[in-house]
């Protein structure tokens, strides 16, 4: 598990990341792959993320043109900030 602030990814071809707190190796798998989805994109785990649908709950993507904040989550009480 990664447990370090701006965390570089091993993985060829996935850009930056910065991961607060420890997370299962299947987290920080799905951060990788939404991260890989562009060149240049950036993502961002928080110390209270977990798995989800389609990234992290807990995370935020930033791509070229937009930032995807879908890692908000659909839990109960996650997005109250996202409003």
């Amino acid at each position: 598990m990664m447990d370090q602030l701006n965390a570089e990814s091993p993985l060829k071809g996935v850009q930056r990341m910065k991961v607060f707190g420890e997370h299962e190796d299947k987290v920080i798998q799905q951060l990788e792959n939404c991260v890989r989805a562009e060149d240049g994109a950036e993502g961002v785990l928080c110390a209270d993320g977990h798995f989800g649908y389609s990234q992290p709950v807990g995370g935020v993507v930033a791509y070229r043109e937009h930032v995807s904040p879908a890692g908000v989550g659909y839990d109960i009480g996650c997005g109250n900030k996202a409003v």
